[in-house]
Order: C-alpha cells, then structure tokens, then sequence
C-alpha cells in the first residue's frame, strides 16, 4: 500500500526535482540547512596540505598489528574509530581521528557515548575528530569532546557517475561505505596527493570473526 502511495505521489513531483532526490537524500538535504554554520567550518581545513605532500591513513585491519607504526611518528595521520587500542598509538599521535556515521540498533545512544567517553581520553591531547553530522545532537546534549576540535561530514547522498571534482565537505559528502573512504574524502579535500592507505584489509571471510 505505501509502495503504491509512493509511486502515485512521483507522478507530480517536477523531473527537476525528483532527479535530485534520486542522489540527495531527505534527510541529507534537512541536515545541510539545519547544520549548514556547522559544516561551513570545515572551509578552514581546505588546501592546508600545501606544506606538507604526504599523509597516512591508518585503519584497523589485522596487518598493523604485525608492523612497527613507529615510522609514523612525524608523519600526518589519520586513525580510525578505535584505533587507539593499538599499542604504539599514543607514540605516534595521529593528528586527527574518523568515526563514520553510528548505526543505532547495532550500538544503542548510551553504548556511543560510552564509546566516545573512552575514545576522548585515549586520543591523545592534540588529535582532531571528523564525524558525522548525525552525532551532533547526541554530543552537544551529553556534552562530549569539550576540550577537542570537532569537524563534522554531512553524508546523505550518492557518488555522481561522473563526479571528478574533489568533494567539497562544506555540503552535502556521499554516503560512505567505510571509514577509509570517509578519510580519503577530507584528506583529498585538505590538498593531499600522496595519501597512504594502511590497514584497510579484512580476514573475516576466512577467520569468520571481525575484531580490531
């Protein structure tokens, strides 16, 4: 019944329109005009690379915990979500930490502010956190991160087929299937063209478990 009441409401939606909603969502669209002074903040992170070539970002797949990260130490990193369990993350202090956007069933409000209660003190006094704008609300009313510098991602729409331009992060960002991609977004956005992918592997098909 609401299928059919759908397809009957598209026949006076204007093409234009529909066209749009077919790559924006809802509730990417009413995110970006409620948060739009929130985003607008994230222009001070744009080319700021122009210094430096290279970055690195490090995610949780089982081959880092087989490496020496130390190299790392003087170089720009990005870690991810929790990250910080790893034994040499406090030497090399990354620089700004990712969280995607939470999935709320799988982690109930208190299980993330949990979460982020111990993300905080782990960090280290320096790193930077890019989230999701979704988790704005959540961390005003339970008053997380007071003394961190927040950048936050709007993700409520789809990748253009024929998108070449970097994204700009101060609008609407795509939709993001996995943190890493979320880092490559603002990395490329911050001016890097040498960007460094570690730990982005899986071995859950074989070992059947999925553990940092």
């Amino acid at each position: 019944m609401i299928k059919k009441l759908i397809n009957f409401l598209i026949l006076f939606v204007p093409y234009g329109v529909w066209k749009l909603l077919k790559i924006y969502s809802l509730r990417g669209i009413f995110r970006y005009f409620k948060y739009k002074n929130i985003l607008a903040r994230n222009k001070s992170l744009k080319n700021i690379a122009e210094k430096k070539s290279r970055c690195f970002i490090l995610c949780n797949g089982p081959s880092v915990k087989k490496q020496n990260l130390l190299p790392l130490k003087n170089e720009l990193v990005f870690s991810v979500s929790s990250g910080y369990l790893h034994e040499q993350y406090s030497a090399i202090q990354p620089h700004f930490h990712c969280v995607p956007q939470i999935t709320y069933g799988v982690m109930s409000e208190q299980d993330v502010v949990d979460w982020f209660i111990e993300m905080d003190k782990h960090l280290g006094d320096s790193a930077q956190l890019i989230l999701s704008i979704s988790e704005f609300d959540l961390i005003q009313r339970n008053q997380l991160f007071k003394n961190r510098k927040i950048y936050y991602l709007n993700l409520g729409r789809l990748i253009k087929d024929n998108e070449k331009n970097i994204i700009d992060i101060t609008k609407i960002s795509p939709v993001i299937s996995s943190v890493p991609i979320m880092s490559l977004i603002v990395a490329m956005y911050m001016g890097y063209k040498e960007i460094y992918l570690l730990g982005t592997e899986h071995d859950s098909f074989k070992s059947n478990q999925y553990k940092y």
